[in-house]
């Protein structure tokens, strides 16, 4: 009976302990995912800025 509960309890500890393992590798990827988006949203924005601009009218000069 003891060692049924053991083996109970050991199979408890290895499923946390992987579920915790997975859940770290998704938060991993998932920092590594948002700080790809961030960058590429940057370059996006500026480049979007930059390419789209509103032109600005050049003061008439009197002579």
């Amino acid at each position: 009976m003891a060692h049924e509960r053991e083996l109970r309890d050991n199979r408890l500890r290895w499923r946390i302990a992987i579920a915790l393992g997975a859940a770290y590798i998704a938060l991993c990827l998932f920092g590594y995912v948002g700080t790809g988006v961030k960058a590429w949203w940057h370059t996006f924005t500026f480049n979007w800025e930059r390419d789209h601009a509103l032109k600005q009218e050049q003061p008439l000069q009197s002579s």
